[in-house]
């Protein structure tokens, strides 16, 4: 459980200079304005909504395992964006981008719900979003602060990088792939496991 919450810390902290950097980058590599930056964050929730679609399925799986993945395979859809230098192939790769991205927090959400016992939500919930909350915040002040010394393609790369060490590390864990005991494969409509406090 602390498991998937530290994965999520770690790959919001990664993504948090992608926000500040991006409008840089818009400006500087694709050489447009603000409505063309508008229209790569709308592309993108387009595609977070259909990569939400496919949470239901997804949480059938061990959920630490598709989020470590997820947060791997968000940083290698997203790489190619640097090397974008129009605003249409660059909105191709944030409409794959939010698709990979758009289930992540369901899938944690159900897998929190699944394992823990009810009366612990409020505070099992409560920690998540305390985590996530300091978590985009810095990681963002780290990428305004790198853009006064270097491009936002480094800033963004660097991120991107950040994004995927984050799933790679804490999915080699034991702790991440690991079923519960109890919740019999880690199934929707397995099993619930034994009430228990969260960690």
């Amino acid at each position: 459980m602390l498991a998937l919450l530290a994965l999520s810390f770690l790959y919001y902290l990664a993504y948090g200079p992608v926000e500040p950097a991006l409008p840089y980058f818009t400006r500087q590599q694709l050489h447009a304005g603000p409505g063309a930056y508008s229209g790569l964050w709308v592309v993108f929730g387009i595609g977070a909504l259909a990569g939400l679609s496919q949470a239901p399925r997804l949480t059938r799986r061990r959920p630490g395992v598709v989020n470590a993945a997820g947060a791997t395979l968000w940083a290698v859809v997203t790489f190619p964006l640097l090397w974008c230098t129009s605003v249409v192939p660059a909105g191709a790769v944030m409409l794959v981008s939010g698709a990979v991205w758009g289930p992540y927090l369901a899938v944690e959400a159900t897998a929190l719900q699944q394992w823990v016992e009810p009366a612990w939500h409020g505070r099992l919930f409560g920690l998540q979003h305390a985590l996530l909350g300091v978590a985009s915040p810095l990681g963002a002040a780290a990428g305004s602060l790198a853009l006064a010394s270097v491009s936002s393609r480094t800033v963004l790369g660097a991120a991107m990088l950040g994004c995927a060490v984050a799933g790679i590390s804490i999915g080699a864990t034991r702790a991440i792939r690991r079923t519960p005991a109890g919740s019999g494969t880690g199934t929707a409509g397995s099993p619930r496991p034994p009430a228990r406090a969260p960690g």
